[in-house]
């Protein structure tokens, strides 16, 4: 996989992040196009909030997806490490899946 497939793109900023100053920017860079999902869950792995699902996307660099900190009811996460689950399913077929950990803080 070169740097540029999902795997070594994967990232966010800023992380950590204080959602009472703002959002992380998720960035990815996709090697065809595919149908995205993009996941926030807790350590334990409990599904905190669905950033995207499903979401058609192009061929390329993408930095459009946001979060700010909050969960599927709209509050604010408390403080620690959270994983971001990024699942791409290729109209070729083939599908990949990574996790990053991002820091919230206060």
């Amino acid at each position: 996989v070169s740097s540029e497939g999902l795997e070594g793109s994967f990232t966010n900023y800023p992380n950590p992040f204080n959602p009472s100053e703002g959002s992380t920017t998720i960035a990815y860079h996709l090697e065809g196009d595919a149908h995205v999902d993009i996941e926030m869950y807790t350590v334990t792995g409990d599904l905190v909030k669905t950033i995207i699902e499903n979401e058609y996307r192009t061929a390329g660099s993408h930095q459009s997806e946001r979060w700010e900190g909050l969960n599927g009811a709209g509050r604010t996460v408390v403080p620690g490490t959270y994983y971001c689950q990024i699942t791409a399913r290729y109209v070729a077929g083939r599908q990949e899946s990574f996790r990053r950990k991002i820091a919230v803080v206060r």
